[in-house]
């Protein structure tokens, strides 16, 4: 049988801070956890397939219309000669596009589907939002 003494509090109080201690550090490790998973998701911007979903640029290719489309967060840089217009998809952003010597940066959100005027050479791709 134990004896109980006058030490025997202080010893349930530690176990207790060190029960508490160890499920801060639990709570504090899944929250790391789970900010490094949101930012794993986050994939930088490149080339895809296209779908209603991508920012899709449309270009002049020898007197064809042809696409190239993008996903992901970031900026890319490009050279898309002759582009006519571009469909964001699900992406709020920015792109830079150049016509007649004058560069233009041109914002840009979700659902929207913007005609450049005059063939322009899109330059850059920044997408901040999908």
């Amino acid at each position: 049988m134990t004896r109980l003494t006058s030490r025997t509090p202080t010893v349930v109080r530690s176990a207790a801070a060190a029960i508490a201690a160890a499920l801060t550090a639990a709570t504090a490790a899944a929250t790391i956890t789970a900010t490094a998973a949101d930012a794993a998701t986050a994939v930088a911007i490149h080339k895809v397939s296209c779908n209603s979903l991508t920012l899709t640029v449309y270009y002049n290719n020898s007197g064809q219309i042809d696409r190239e489309c993008f996903a992901g967060l970031g900026t890319i840089k490009v050279t898309i000669p002759d582009a006519i217009r571009f469909s964001t998809g699900v992406n709020t952003g920015s792109l830079k596009a150049s016509a007649s010597g004058v560069m233009r940066t041109i914002s840009f959100q979700a659902g929207w589907t913007i005609a450049l005027g005059p063939p322009s050479e899109i330059t850059s791709i920044d997408i901040i939002h999908n």
